[in-house]
């Protein structure tokens, strides 16, 4: 299986850093991982990546998927800006 994996961001971010490590581990059990041509695509999600604010960012996500590959997973993190990291669920 070919796989985009999609992460906006400065390499440091936390979720910039789980989706390198979610590549890692889709590696180990034989998936490819591609930028053309592929089967999947799975983006993390949280606004800080996307834009300045939720509505920009939201905006900047759909007009990036706007143009969709075959099928698409997602993984956001559903917490606001400067709440406390319990507060943070993946979807």
């Amino acid at each position: 299986m070919r796989v985009l994996v999609h992460a906006p961001g400065p390499p440091g971010h936390g979720v910039v850093r789980h989706a390198a490590q979610v590549v890692e581990l889709v590696r180990a059990h034989g998936v490819v991982t591609a930028r053309r041509d592929v089967e999947l695509t799975h983006v993390q999600f949280t606004d800080a990546l996307f834009g300045p604010d939720i509505g920009r960012a939201a905006g900047a996500f759909e007009a990036w998927a706007g143009a969709p590959p075959p099928a698409r997973r997602g993984t956001r993190e559903a917490r606001p800006r400067g709440a406390p990291r319990a507060a943070r669920l993946s979807i």
